[in-house]
């Protein structure tokens, strides 16, 4: 039988958490643009411990929002078009 002392488990977790930094893993996110009131999702990569600050842009108007994720943002969805009746990419 083989006994664990408490230095060994502490460093198991270490190692643990080690190999969880090194797995990138897909995540989404659906929000509201405040400028122009569409609905967007945005299909990112994230790592733990490896996320970063990255911008990106509603395609509806051109709001400019950011996001924490390992790698450049792969996926912006427009679920639901702008609901302010304006036609333009400029921020108010």
């Amino acid at each position: 039988m083989i006994l664990f002392s408490l230095y060994n488990i502490k460093k198991l977790n270490k190692l643990n958490m080690d190999i969880a930094s090194t797995i990138p893993y897909g995540d989404s996110t659906r929000h509201n643009c405040d400028n122009c009131g569409a609905e967007l999702e945005v299909h990112v990569v994230k790592q733990k411990s490896h996320n970063e600050k990255e911008e990106y842009n509603c395609p509806e108007c051109n709001k400019l929002f950011y996001a924490r994720v390992s790698q450049p943002i792969q996926k912006i969805i427009v679920i639901k078009k702008r609901t302010d009746g304006k036609t333009d990419l400029s921020v108010d």
